[in-house]
């Protein structure tokens, strides 16, 4: 029985506490530094979903910058290929260079010599190195945005991490 008074004693003590916070008002102060707690976390949670999402977005783009950056490379890769390499695709024999772009002034192949204009297929050449050539400055000034969106994210994030309230004191309030 002595146990039992022991435990019923320190319950009444907690509880007189308790009702001392309340009568003092200390038990406000603690409710809301409790409450601004939970508003700066759910704060700081909202904004590293969105720095998350920020991450995933530059990655997606960086690999699209990558694989437009590597099509122009491989397209203009093409045509010097083949306007080094003038062979004929029936008997592999050189095109002297000479030659080929002699036919290639007149409108005419650059291997068979018959008459062909090749304007079409250099405007579209053209046409989409140029996209792709757009496609890279935009990707790039998107990439760039979100870059700077994170960082502002991210001195939002540090300085909602310092503001967060202290609540090691608040242990004392409640003793």
């Amino acid at each position: 029985n002595d146990i039992d008074i022991g435990r019923y004693e320190s319950r009444l003590e907690k509880i007189e506490q308790i009702q001392s916070l309340i009568d003092s008002g200390r038990i406000e102060t603690i409710r809301q530094r409790l409450l601004d707690n939970e508003d700066v976390r759910d704060r700081l949670e909202e904004l590293d979903d969105r720095r998350h999402a920020i991450n995933q977005e530059i990655r997606k783009k960086e690999r699209k910058l990558s694989e437009r950056r590597r099509y122009t490379d491989e397209v203009n890769q093409i045509i010097l290929d083949a306007i080094s390499e003038l062979t004929c695709p029936v008997c592999d024999q050189i095109v002297q260079e000479q030659t080929a772009k002699h036919r290639l002034q007149n409108g005419r192949c650059p291997q068979c010599g018959r008459e062909r204009t090749l304007e079409e297929l250099k405007l579209d050449l053209r046409s989409k190195v140029e996209s792709a050539d757009e496609e890279i400055e935009a990707l790039e000034s998107d990439i760039e945005a979100l870059e700077e969106e994170k960082e502002e994210l991210e001195n939002e994030i540090e300085s909602l991490r310092d503001s967060v309230p202290d609540l090691s004191d608040l242990s004392e309030l409640t003793i």
